[in-house]
């Protein structure tokens, strides 16, 4: 028997044991083999804890973003009771101011004033402040052209006119200021 032979009756060898392996494997009810006991697991089993876990980070995550809403809705109504509640004594002022006119227009504009220096100290106090118009340089950022005037007597790109008074919010733009603005032509 040549080299060749051999081989190929070696490989005849292990194809018939392979089959019989095969068929004792095969010839096992499914119930006897339990993955586990050889440290498989079954791909079934391991299927289901992951949908298992899945199921259960997607209802933690829904907890979740209810509970974020639910807290900012409170947030959001815990900041405006605090500004209302600072603002209820411009509210009596305006009470007070109304009951005890007798039509004197003096007396009038003077509480009117008074409400209106209180009204402005709160809104300060919590970050609100005026943007400086008339006589600054004209910004994009913070004001907003509405009219251009041809003043020599006057520097150029100085507003000279403020129409609508614009406010920042703790450093933050809250609403530009509507302004006329010197030009001059050249």
């Amino acid at each position: 028997m040549n080299d060749a032979e051999k081989n190929s009756r070696e490989i005849e060898i292990m194809s018939e044991e392979n089959s019989e392996v095969n068929g004792k494997i095969d010839n096992v009810p499914e119930s006897d083999v339990a993955p586990e006991q050889f440290g498989f697991q079954s791909e079934h089993s391991s299927e289901n804890r992951y949908r298992e876990r899945l199921m259960r980070l997607q209802a933690e995550f829904a907890n979740y973003k209810k509970r974020v809403a639910n807290e900012r809705v409170e947030l959001s109504d815990l900041f405006r009771s605090q500004i209302i509640a600072k603002l209820l004594p411009v509210l009596d002022d305006f009470d007070r101011l109304i009951e005890h006119s007798d039509g004197d227009t003096h007396e009038i504009n003077n509480g009117i004033k008074l409400v209106y220096r209180n009204l402005k100290s709160i809104l300060h106090d919590q970050g609100l402040y005026q943007i400086k118009c008339v006589g600054e340089q004209f910004d994009p950022n913070y004001h907003e052209a509405l009219l251009v005037e041809n003043d020599e007597t006057k520097p150029d790109g100085v507003v000279v006119e403020e129409w609508r008074k614009g406010y920042l919010f703790k450093e933050k733009l809250l609403r530009p200021a509507q302004v006329k603005v010197n030009k001059i032509k050249s």
